[in-house]
């Protein structure tokens, strides 16, 4: 019955229970969509193709990455966040950034296709590029949306243009066989997005206004997400950017199967952060009691431990399922699947207290602490890749995970933000589900390390 009323009221609470439930639903319809998309490629495409398809996909994700110059953020998180001439400069501010990513993906298409000798990137990523342009121009709505916890509509509209963006790329895969569906039909569902945010979420439209006292703050919050989002980037995907110049497209493509597998719990725990915990923890901080903060530790654990659970179920029946959604020309991903979902473990323990240090307004602490993620975690991966390939790149964010967390900590200290016993609850559950995932799956491992030369 809470859960219930929790649907249709209109508290705090209600509002977080109502976006908790619209964000997991967006997230699981998203990426069966997209595991819809995977397997009918892999069965298209060769293995080799599916590697220079990683290696695309790796672009496209940073691109969406660096689009956003924590204007979202800036949005939610500023008491102008409302404000006509902030949000209408946010958004010139956006179309800047979008177009100035095209040229500098234009600029870079041929340099990248000579480091991973894959001549064909320098025909593909210009066009990959667009997307950049199509998500500059989306409306700023869709973050106001986002601030008052209203995901219902957009929702909506990022699902229905990503069922036509897959209708789309299935219609292309079958008629030119190539990676080249992939980058066509991408553009899909980043235009439809764009269109229907201005059309069909309800709102004031942006204009062509730019408010210099807007963008003071828009850029002083912002500079730091914009170091925060490169940072991202080389935390959660430098992995591929790396193996891609030292294995095969080959061994790529199995890799890349593996990863969009285990990485599912991962991105489900960023998004519920980012779209619940972040918002919360921004409206509870203009007005902090005890119990408000009870209450945000108490959703931190739920996230977490949903996150957790999640790994654990893919950990273990992750051989299984490779075998079963999969040829056998990409059989050898499913001990790959059941490493890599254990890896980020050790980061899941402190999950979510870098969003303590944006909801307080400190961009720059938020950036500092990525910036230190991702040094320590780009470190370790290129000496252990060069070292152990793809096996390499699964040990490597799982030992940055442990040598972080005292960063972590640090960096929340004064917002008395820091649940050692949540912590330490989740440590112990994550030693058990690798102790047990490796010992039920030791003999696909056994095989997959002589498979792959070690």
């Amino acid at each position: 019955m809470k859960l219930l009323s929790g649907l249709s009221g209109t508290s705090l609470r209600d509002k977080s229970i109502r976006s908790s439930v619209l964000t997991v639903f967006d997230f699981g319809v998203q990426n069966m969509l997209r595991l819809v998309g995977n397997l009918v490629l892999t069965r298209i495409l060769f293995p080799e193709a599916f590697g220079l398809m990683a290696l695309v996909q790796v672009v496209m994700i940073g691109l969406n990455m660096f689009s956003d110059l924590g204007l979202r953020m800036s949005i939610i998180q500023n008491k102008r966040g409302d404000d006509p001439f902030y949000l209408d400069t946010a958004w010139v501010l956006q179309i800047g950034r979008g177009v100035l990513l095209w040229v500098l993906t234009c600029a870079l298409a041929a340099p990248m296709a000579m480091f991973y000798d894959a001549p064909l990137l320098a025909q593909l990523l210009p066009v990959v590029g667009i997307t950049a342009v199509l998500q500059g121009f989306n409306s700023t709505k869709m973050a106001t949306a986002g601030r008052h916890l209203a995901l219902g509509r957009l929702t909506v509209i990022e699902i229905g243009a990503r069922v036509v963006g897959l209708v789309v790329l299935v219609a292309l895969a079958l008629w030119l066989e190539s990676v080249w569906a992939l980058v066509i039909g991408g553009l899909v569902a980043p235009l439809l997005i764009m269109i229907f945010s201005h059309t069909s979420l309800p709102g004031r439209r942006n204009r062509f206004v730019f408010d210099r006292s807007s963008a003071g703050e828009l850029i002083s919050f912002g500079k730091f997400i914009f170091l925060s989002t490169i940072s991202g980037f080389l935390v959660a995907h430098a992995d591929r950017a790396v193996l891609g110049k030292f294995i095969s497209l080959s061994d790529l493509a199995l890799y890349n199967i593996a990863f969009f597998l285990a990485t599912l719990p991962r991105a489900v725990m960023n998004k519920l952060l980012d779209k619940v915990l972040f918002p919360l923890y921004s409206r509870v901080l203009e007005d902090v009691t005890p119990e408000r903060m009870a209450k945000l530790a108490k959703a931190r654990l739920l996230i977490v431990g949903c996150t957790i659970a999640m790994t654990t179920a893919l950990a273990i029946c992750g051989n299984w399922l490779v075998t079963l959604l999969y040829d056998p020309r990409y059989e050898a991903a499913g001990p790959i699947l059941v490493l890599l979902a254990l890896s980020p473990l050790s980061w899941f323990v402190g999950g979510g207290y870098a969003m303590m240090n944006l909801a307080h307004g400190h961009s720059g602490r938020f950036a500092g602490q990525l910036v230190a993620s991702a040094a320590v975690r780009t470190t370790l991966l290129i000496v252990l890749v060069t070292q152990y390939g793809i096996f390499g790149a699964i040990l490597a964010p799982f030992l940055a995970g442990i040598l972080l967390y005292p960063v972590s900590v640090w960096f929340i200290w004064s917002y008395r933000g820091w649940l050692p016993l949540q912590d330490l609850c989740f440590a112990v559950i994550s030693a058990l589900v690798i102790l047990a995932a490796l010992w039920i799956n030791q003999d696909a491992i056994r095989t997959a390390l002589v498979q792959f030369g070690y």
